[in-house]
């Protein structure tokens, strides 16, 4: 945190927006952060033989989810 604020002091910009406190961007982040908590949780709490496959095939659902959406 440091190094940032002294790169906003030498840029003559703020370190936090006023725009940073909007209340859906607060929702949205919230709900972001739970998404990863319970993601991991769920992750932790099932056998591993199920866990690595979920974890291998992330990256391929993610891929998918970006073509099905970008065309």
């Amino acid at each position: 945190m440091p190094f940032f604020l002294s790169c906003s002091r030498l840029a003559n910009q703020p370190m936090i927006y006023k725009d940073s406190f909007n209340p859906i961007l607060m929702v949205r982040s919230i709900f972001e952060v739970a998404g990863r908590v319970f993601y991991a949780l769920a992750i932790a709490l099932i056998p591993i033989t199920n866990a690595s496959a979920i974890l291998q095939s992330t990256p391929l659902v993610v891929v998918m989810g970006a073509v099905f959406f970008s065309g």
